[in-house]
């Protein structure tokens, strides 16, 4: 596990937007996840909000106060919407930087990148923090091109695809790992 978490939903808790919290919320191996700052729905739960299946992660209305309920031991803000053209909305931004200032990392499935912001370098440069961008490409030289190895690979592999998005693919495949996990058979989401 990579540390304790909370997540970001900008008012879209209970919405399509939020796809990447609704998965988070769910399930996660790397994260534990203490919180979600959402001012629509604070004062819940996040899983009854989400399917009426209760987790033990509550829903703040402000960030300060997720980080008192969390004892204020959070290592990740993790950005939990995905909204059309995977742009950051404006009016996050401040959330974000209160985050960064305070050294919390934050970890980003957008595709506008943070790390590509001057003012979030900026704040994460002085803080520590560190500016995840999970879609964003590496470097050309750390690129590795077919060699065929995969040939190799002797596991049964199970390939979950979907023809739009917020169809719930994430969900099934982590319900495939999770089922195959509890019957003794060694599986991973990749």
């Amino acid at each position: 596990m990579d540390g304790t978490a909370i997540i970001l939903t900008n008012g879209f808790l209970a919405q399509n937007a939020a796809k990447t919290a609704h998965g988070l919320i769910r399930g996660t191996r790397r994260y534990r996840i203490v919180g979600v700052v959402d001012p629509v729905h604070e004062g819940n739960d996040a899983g009854t909000v989400l399917d009426g299946k209760p987790r033990g992660i509550p829903v703040a209305g402000t960030l300060e106060e997720a980080l008192m309920g969390s004892g204020g031991a959070v290592d990740y803000c993790l950005v939990g919407i995905a909204p059309k053209g995977g742009k950051l909305p404006e009016e996050m931004k401040p959330l974000i930087r209160n985050c960064i200032s305070r050294g919390i990392s934050i970890v980003s499935g957008l595709h506008d990148f943070i790390s590509d912001m001057p003012d979030m370098q900026h704040l994460a440069a002085k803080s520590g923090a560190r500016l995840i961008d999970i879609r964003k490409p590496r470097p050309r030289n750390e690129l590795h091109f077919w060699t065929g190895r995969i040939f190799g690979v002797k596991a049964l592999t199970v390939a979950v695809l979907g023809t739009d998005t917020s169809l719930g693919k994430r969900t099934t495949a982590r319900m495939v790992t999770d089922t195959a996990s509890t019957r003794g058979i060694r599986a991973e989401m990749v």
